[in-house]
């Protein structure tokens, strides 16, 4: 017997949050039913953008780039205002696990911050 829920947000944003949690359930229990790995949370790695370094914004989108051609793929954006590049390892990281990505940059030096998500 199927249980259906029927909800009415109070908003066009109530919408569009309602969609895009739907949207995360739908991918992760997809990739479950295929056996890959993922994790009950999602994690948000922030970077520093800096002029020169290792956290220089050359640097970050050229190991981006690196990643991109391993086949390592996930969504990004950009803070202008704190002048921060984020990762975001959420449903759409592909062909590796978030803690490859977090030993990666570890491992280059790469100064962030890891924000968890339902936890």
């Amino acid at each position: 017997m199927k249980t259906i829920f029927k909800m009415y947000p109070e908003s066009d944003q109530g919408l569009r949050n309602l969609k895009s949690d739907a949207k995360i359930i739908y991918h992760w229990a997809k990739r479950k039913k295929k056996g890959e790995s993922y994790s009950k949370g999602y994690v948000t790695i922030i970077m520093p953008v800096k002029k020169k370094g290792t956290n220089s914004s050359e640097n970050i989108r050229k190991i981006e780039s690196e990643l991109f051609h391993k086949g390592i793929t996930f969504d990004t954006g950009t803070d202008v205002v704190r002048n921060q590049r984020e990762w975001h390892l959420d449903w759409s990281l592909s062909g590796a696990k978030q803690e490859d990505i977090l030993w990666s940059l570890k491992n280059k030096k790469i100064s962030f911050t890891q924000k968890n998500k339902f936890d």
